[in-house]
């Protein structure tokens, strides 16, 4: 599925459905049906400035109910990038003697939800942070940044975009 021939934004994968095509004697052609991607990929674009390619995550789905235009998208995509979490630490700790677990990159993935109409898709961003030392002070610096960015969709978009074309966090 091509958004936008001109920036490459499309979506090209594999998967199953079951789709009823129609096209009736004046020629009008109407999909219905649902289809669920099981291995794809999203090449999301941004101002000639950003392209990167996403994985499509299971249950993500393509609802037809009459144009092939207007279909419906529910579409988890994620984006892995391997990150220093240091930026999310307390000032304090940035002030002590360096140990290697402050300074190494974890594995955070940039989340995109794609919805509504494939003409218009609505976009939310958020992040996601799994692998990280379950120790001092990790274990409140990782929980705190993430539930100021769920509250504050500005911060969040802005430590997305960080992460996408700088490949690391924004100081907080």
């Amino acid at each position: 599925i091509i958004f936008d021939s001109q920036t490459g934004d499309k979506i090209a994968g594999v998967g199953n459905g079951k789709l009823n095509l129609n096209i009736d004697t004046q020629g009008q052609f109407a999909m219905l049906g649902n289809y669920e991607l099981t291995q794809a990929t999203y090449n999301f674009t941004f101002m000639n400035v950003i392209e990167k390619k996403f994985d499509i995550r299971p249950n993500s789905r393509i609802t037809w109910t009459g144009s092939p235009y207007d279909a419906l998208l529910d579409i988890k995509a994620s984006y892995a990038q391997p990150t220093s979490l240091y930026p999310l630490l307390p000032r304090e700790i940035s002030a002590q003697p360096q140990s290697t677990d402050l300074r190494r990159r974890y594995p955070v993935s940039v989340l995109m939800l794609l919805t509504g109409e494939l003409s218009h898709p609505q976009i939310d961003v958020g992040i996601e942070i799994k692998d990280y030392p379950r120790a001092y002070p990790f274990t409140t610096a990782v929980p705190s940044f993430e539930a100021f960015v769920q509250s504050n969709e500005q911060e969040m978009r802005r430590q997305v975009f960080n992460l996408l074309i700088l490949r690391q966090f924004a100081d907080l």
